[in-house]
């Protein structure tokens, strides 16, 4: 017949089992504690793809916007030449008409 003690010894025997082959394993709290350092990394390799994806686009625009200026400035100098050559011209005319008008006078 079983008794109420050979029922706790059977318990402590089958727990002390119990805990020896499950100590190899992780717990809960060790599988919660895992997760969440790896939410922490791979939170922080998204902000550095993101950082270097930024960087790419940052430089790839300036290289363009780089590019635009250089094929541009030429364009923008002849401009800026002949307005200076129409103002010369301009002002050319306008005291060749002084000219002639101070020799009709006379």
């Amino acid at each position: 017949m079983k008794t109420d003690s050979d029922e706790i010894v059977t318990r402590k025997i089958l727990a002390e089992e119990l805990d020896k082959r499950l100590k190899n394993y992780p717990t809960k709290k060790d599988l919660q504690e895992a997760l969440e350092n790896e939410r922490h990394i791979t939170s922080f390799q998204m902000d550095v793809r993101f950082e270097s994806f930024k960087n790419q686009i940052k430089d790839m625009f300036q290289q363009q916007t780089s590019d635009f200026y250089t094929k541009i400035d030429p364009f923008l100098k002849e401009i800026e030449e002949a307005r200076l050559d129409r103002e010369a011209t301009r002002n050319y005319i306008s005291e060749i008409k002084k000219r002639i008008s101070h020799l009709e006078q006379h």
